[in-house]
C-alpha cells in the first residue's frame, strides 16, 4: 500500500464502490474492456492506475465518473510532484512570464499530465495546439503566442470555461509586465499591420526570459496577441 494520501483515497473509494455494487472483479471485468486483475490492481493502491481503467472501474460499479476522475487527477498530481506543495500563484496573482509558465505547468500536472496527442485533440483539432507547441509549454520552454492558443491550452487541460477569463487576464498581464520591464521604449507592430515580406523590420523582444526560452514575439498594443517576428541575423538561436 502506498504512502500517498491521494492514491490511498482513490484506492479506498474504488473498493467502496465495488463493495456497494456487490460485484466481484470477474463480474466487473465483463462490464468493461479491462481484465479482472487490472481492476484489482487499480484498487490496490500500489500505483496510480490509468485514467481509462479508473473510469471503466467506476462505470462498472455504476459509480460517479466525475468523482473517479477528480480522485484520479489528485493521485496523478501527487505522484508527479512527489507530494511536494508547489508554490504556484493563482491567476489573479500572476504578474510575470516566469510565474505564468510555472502556473501552466501546474495546470498540466493537475489535469493528469495528458498525452500531447490527447491535448491536441481536446484543443479543437489540428493547428490550434500542435503537439510540438504543447510540449514546449509543459516543459517551461515557452508560453502560447496567441490568445486562441492560450485558450486551447486551457481547454486541453480541462480548465472550466468560466475560469478562462481570469487566466487570459493573467496571460495578458504577464506579457505587459515583461514588456514594460525589458522594453520600455520599444516600438511594436501588430502582425496584421506588418506585411509578411517586411517582418524583418519588426522588432525582436529582448526580454531575458524570451531570449533564454528562444521565443521571439512582437506585441500587438491594440489587443492581447503575440505575433512571432523574424529572427535577427546575429541571433545565437537563428536556425
Amino acid at each position: 500500500m502506498t504512502s500517498s494520501k491521494a492514491l490511498s483515497d482513490l484506492a479506498l473509494w474504488l473498493r467502496e464502490q465495488r463493495a456497494r455494487s456487490g460485484r466481484t472483479y470477474r463480474e466487473l471485468a465483463t462490464r468493461t474492456k479491462c481484465a479482472a486483475t487490472t481492476l484489482q490492481r487499480a484498487a490496490s493502491g500500489d500505483a496510480v492506475p490509468s485514467r481509462a481503467t479508473v473510469l471503466s472501474y467506476a462505470r462498472a460499479c455504476d459509480a460517479s465518473a466525475e468523482v473517479a476522475l477528480k480522485l484520479w487527477k489528485a493521485a496523478k498530481y501527487e505522484a508527479a510532484t512527489n507530494g511536494r506543495r508547489n508554490q504556484v500563484p493563482k491567476p489573479d496573482l500572476i504578474w510575470n512570464l516566469a510565474e505564468l509558465s510555472r502556473a501552466l505547468i501546474d495546470l498540466y500536472l493537475r489535469a493528469g499530465a495528458p498525452p500531447l496527442r490527447l491535448m491536441e485533440t481536446r484543443a479543437g483539432g489540428l493547428g490550434l495546439l500542435p503537439r510540438s507547441a504543447a510540449h514546449r509549454i509543459v516543459k517551461g520552454l515557452t508560453i502560447p503566442f496567441y490568445s486562441n492558443q492560450f485558450k486551447a491550452f486551457l481547454k486541453a487541460c480541462e480548465v472550466p470555461d468560466h475560469e478562462h477569463e481570469k487566466w487570459v487576464a493573467a496571460w495578458a498581464r504577464a506579457i505587459r509586465t515583461d514588456r514594460q520591464e525589458h522594453m520600455p521604449n520599444a516600438v511594436y507592430f501588430p502582425e496584421w499591420y506588418v506585411p509578411r515580406d517586411q517582418q524583418e523590420a519588426a522588432p525582436v523582444n529582448e526580454s531575458p526570459w524570451f531570449v533564454t526560452h528562444q521565443v521571439y514575439p512582437t506585441y500587438n498594443p491594440g489587443g492581447t496577441e503575440f505575433a512571432p517576428a523574424a529572427r535577427r541575423e546575429d541571433s545565437p538561436h537563428r536556425s
